[in-house]
């Protein structure tokens, strides 16, 4: 679903959000949903994603991302964390990098439980040698604790970016328990981390 403002287009899915700001005449604010049919709710129900976009002031620390370096740093990436149930990727100093997975869930029995799917499945551990991991090495390094987030949430907002023909974003980092905000000429976007214990 996405909300379009008298000033903005906004989405998110409550791991993600995204805030393009456009020029069209909107008299009122509307909810579409994309599914199979485009329809139009009122804005009503819509969550207020005015308050998740943090100022950029606050950030502890701030970088500029080249988009299309980011972009094939998780492509290359992505196979291996494909792996993983969420994808999990960590940006840490210059490395972007996927820590192999050792447990992959199958379907089992009636009787077997999974630690992540519960009833039904069974998880079962990966041998050393068919364990998959990947690391790519940025130009630049990353002046904040080691975050871990979904890559491909990082890559749709990456794609986003270029389709609107930017070619660097600024990353703020707030802490690597609070989300990832990403600013460009007229955009913005979020991501949630993964938290790793």
């Amino acid at each position: 679903r996405s909300l379009i403002t008298e000033t903005h287009i906004m989405a998110t899915d409550s791991f993600r959000a995204v805030r393009i700001k456009h020029n069209a005449s909107v008299p009122q604010p509307r909810l579409f949903h994309f599914k199979n049919t485009t329809a139009v709710y009122e804005a009503s129900n819509y969550p207020n994603l005015e308050r998740l976009f943090p100022s950029s002031l606050d950030a502890q620390e701030t970088i500029t991302i080249n988009v299309a370096e980011w972009m094939e740093a998780h492509e290359t990436v992505l196979v291996a964390a494909k792996e993983h149930e969420r994808l999990t990727t960590y940006l840490d100093g210059d490395k972007i990098h996927v820590k192999p997975a050792t447990i992959k869930v199958v379907k089992g029995k009636k009787t077997d439980h999974s630690s992540t799917k519960g009833k039904g499945f069974k998880d079962v551990k990966i041998p050393a040698h068919e364990q998959l991991t990947a690391k790519y090495s940025l130009d630049t390094s990353v002046p904040f604790e080691q975050v871990a987030y979904n890559c491909k949430f990082m890559l749709d907002t990456l794609k986003l970016a270029k389709k609107m023909k930017l070619k660097e974003l600024e990353l703020h980092f707030y802490g690597k328990h609070r989300p990832m905000y990403f600013t460009g000429q007229d955009f913005e976007a979020l991501i949630l981390p993964i938290r790793t214990y």
